[in-house]
């Protein structure tokens, strides 16, 4: 279940934190945010569904139409970074994108998951993706490039993130994989 979900330059949200429970009732003036919650929370499904293997955000499919990332932008500031955050149990998500007119599309900029002490992040840049692994223990237990044309997508299914997995076994420890693996596959397969 999603426990929280935290918004930034999303539709009617500058910023906007909404702690979630089994039954949630919306009520407000008309252009409060409701349906911006709603469209959220059908965003991040349609998202992950897809399993896309690019660092794109789909603003239109099954689940919702939202336009272009203009309409979607709080303020219609296409130049503006949004991002799009969600709680599940103790363990938190939060994607940040940002539209590239050269491409014509949005793109991934940082993803980041948390829980249990344990931070996985990938920043996505010009010169290529980034990842960073640390816990408390370790405040950073590595740091390293990756080039952008071998990052498929940020689906935690994807063989990539499995590889990357053995990788952390091997450079961080074993202790390190049972802890990143057994977060990020607890949250995937629920």
């Amino acid at each position: 279940m999603i426990n929280h979900i935290s918004l930034a330059n999303f539709r009617a949200f500058k910023n906007a934190e909404i702690p979630l429970s089994k039954l949630n009732i919306f009520v407000g003036p008309n252009n409060s945010g409701k349906s911006s919650i709603i469209s959220a929370v059908n965003l991040i499904a349609q998202n992950l569904k897809a399993g896309t293997k690019e660092y794109t955000l789909a603003l239109n499919g099954p689940y919702v139409e939202l336009g272009t990332f203009y309409d979607t932008v709080h303020g219609h500031t296409a130049k503006s970074v949004m991002s799009i955050g969600f709680v599940v149990d103790e363990y938190k998500y939060n994607y940040s994108y940002r539209y590239r007119p050269q491409k014509r599309e949005i793109e991934l900029i940082k993803a980041e998951m948390t829980g249990d002490g344990f931070r996985y992040q990938y920043t996505f840049g010009d010169s290529g993706v980034s990842q960073l692994v640390s816990s408390p223990e370790h405040k950073i237990q590595g740091f390293r490039p990756v080039q952008r044309s071998r990052v498929y997508g940020f689906n935690i299914s994807h063989p990539l993130f499995q590889m990357t997995y053995r990788r952390v076994a091997d450079e961080f420890g074993l202790e390190t994989y049972k802890s990143l693996r057994n977060f990020l596959f607890k949250t995937s397969s629920n």
